[in-house]
């Protein structure tokens, strides 16, 4: 990428043409697709019997637990066994 000026003054990014008969970099790319995981599901019409809120986290494998009233935090960064205890709790 190189930097050009405006008629305006101000600087602007262009990216290199791209050669005849190639694909650019973003042209082949698709947005991902989220599916939700069956395990979340049913946490999440355990929890919201009880009302408690249950999110994926941003690790693989781990959810957080909310309060669906005030959105406090409850549970961070636990399984899905410890999830179902923590709302197994609050019944």
């Amino acid at each position: 990428m190189r930097s050009w000026r405006r008629s305006d003054g101000r600087r602007t990014r262009r990216s290199r043409p791209v050669a005849a008969g190639h694909l650019s970099r973003d042209a082949d790319c698709s947005p991902p697709s989220r599916t939700i995981p069956r395990m979340l599901e049913d946490l999440n019409k355990a929890a919201k019997k009880v009302g408690l809120h249950v999110a994926a986290a941003k690790k693989d494998g781990k959810y957080s637990i909310r309060k669906t009233k005030n959105a406090k935090l409850v549970a961070k960064n636990v399984d899905a066994d410890e999830a179902a205890k923590i709302i197994k709790k609050y019944k």
